[in-house]
């Protein structure tokens, strides 16, 4: 059986902003508290003897930055942690850095829930888009990814939206075009096994946070 924790990054500057749209923004560095998050997370996998044969991380520095710190708890090697522009958010392209706000009127959340994941932002990504990108991303890892092995364990850092867009694919969820309605909190995990089809064991898992406030 090959089990996969995925997790989403740490809190960045950008999640402060709540009335921005942050998308792919390059530039969101992590915070201090989101700092203190993703050490946390590390120090948890540590103390429960967490093993990962592999690790991967979407390219984006927020998620990289996350991943190092998890890794650099666990004594995992910063250089073998590999990246793929396939674990992005979701992008929202010319909608990237507009006010929410103004952007998600009424008319556009009803066409968002209405269209089953496949409402796209100009000259960005529909949700189901998201949603085949990050399942393709997850069967080369399991049939690639460990070089073939049936056993084993893999860490995916990603991003709030993509994660949920993966869980409603492997779900199956009828209710696509919700995927952002879902609670998914920074540094939360997921946990999925694979035996030739896949499935979700844990949702939003927090427990490195007990003593914190978890942010969204």
């Amino acid at each position: 059986m090959l089990y996969f924790m995925v997790a989403r990054h740490a809190q960045a500057e950008h999640n402060l902003e709540r009335d921005i749209i942050t998308g792919r923004a390059p530039d969101a560095k992590l915070t201090q508290q989101g700092i203190s998050q993703a050490t946390r997370l590390g120090e948890y996998l540590a103390r429960n003897q967490a093993r990962f044969d592999h690790v991967d991380s979407s390219t984006s520095p927020r998620a990289l930055h996350t991943a190092r710190l998890v890794c650099d708890r666990l004594r995992i090697p910063l250089e073998s942690i590999v990246t793929s522009d396939a674990l992005l958010e979701n992008d929202q392209g010319a909608w990237t850095g507009k006010v929410r706000s103004e952007t998600y009127t009424p008319e556009v959340k009803l066409a968002m829930d209405a269209g089953k994941g496949d409402f796209c932002p100009p000259e960005g990504e529909s949700l189901n888009m998201v949603e085949a990108r990050m399942l393709a991303e997850m069967d080369m890892l399991a049939t690639n990814g460990l070089a073939g092995k049936k056993h084993g364990s893999v860490l995916v850092v990603s991003h709030g939206l993509a994660i949920r867009c993966l869980y409603r694919g492997i779900t199956d969820s009828p209710k696509r075009g919700e995927s952002w309605k879902l609670k998914f909190y920074h540094t939360a995990f997921a946990t999925f096994s694979y035996d030739g089809e896949w499935h979700c064991l844990a949702w939003n898992k927090t427990p490195h946070l007990a003593r914190e406030p978890v942010t969204n």
